[in-house]
């Protein structure tokens, strides 16, 4: 069995944390070990997290067993973070809870986060290193790029190619076969109509560039 590391101890890593053991092959194929963060102070006595943070990403010394989930929430700081680490040796598994629905032919990298109750439709395909939080769906032939992070809620519809480092807000819903470009942020509530080709901020009904 190996030992899982949760690699940021945030908002999004808690969460993690939180329903880690109802997660595909929780206690058969990897036991929760513990977070690596920054900041390397534990949690306290008091607090729900009863886990240790083991030591900052850049410093902590990869034991052979050891395996790795990126729970960092930006995708550009979880590319950073997450590339260190494999030129290092790390290597990375994907956490899935057990309540998701999944249809045919789906595609999956490696250090993937699906969160409860996501649907994921045919011939999805998931790249490396993407975060889906709660009650997110995934449209049949969508494309998610490494490192993109799907905040919850979020309706990704068919034919849908999101490009890398994608953060996308809670609420965001991508019409049919509409793109958006690489290092783009969707805001939260908005609707994507048309396809993204300059990267920027991207917010409202239908969503429009911020200068």
């Amino acid at each position: 069995m190996k030992d899982l590391i949760l690699v940021g101890s945030g908002a999004f890593g808690l969460e993690v944390f939180s329903w880690i053991e109802s997660a595909v092959g929780f206690n058969k194929q990897f036991k929760l070990k513990g977070f690596l963060d920054s900041k390397t102070i534990s949690f306290g006595d008091s607090h729900f997290c009863d886990v240790q943070i083991l030591g900052s990403p850049s410093e902590y010394e990869i034991k052979p067993n050891d395996v790795f989930v990126c729970t960092i929430g930006n995708p550009t700081v979880k590319k950073m973070v997450v590339e260190e680490l494999q030129n290092r040796g790390a290597k990375f598994i994907n956490i899935i809870h057990n309540s998701i629905i999944e249809f045919k032919n789906i595609t999956y990298g490696v250090g993937i986060i699906v969160s409860p109750y996501c649907v994921i439709s045919n011939n999805a395909i998931l790249h490396s290193h993407v975060s889906i939080n709660l009650f997110c769906s995934i449209g049949h032939d969508a494309v998610i790029g490494r490192y993109s992070v799907l905040s919850s809620h979020c309706d990704i519809t068919g034919g849908v190619v999101l490009g890398e480092e994608i953060l996308a807000g809670s609420g965001v819903k991508v019409i049919p076969r509409v793109s958006v470009i690489d290092r783009t942020v969707l805001g939260a509530g908005s609707i994507i109509m048309r396809s993204i080709k300059k990267a920027g901020t991207y917010v409202g009904n239908p969503a429009m560039k911020l200068l």
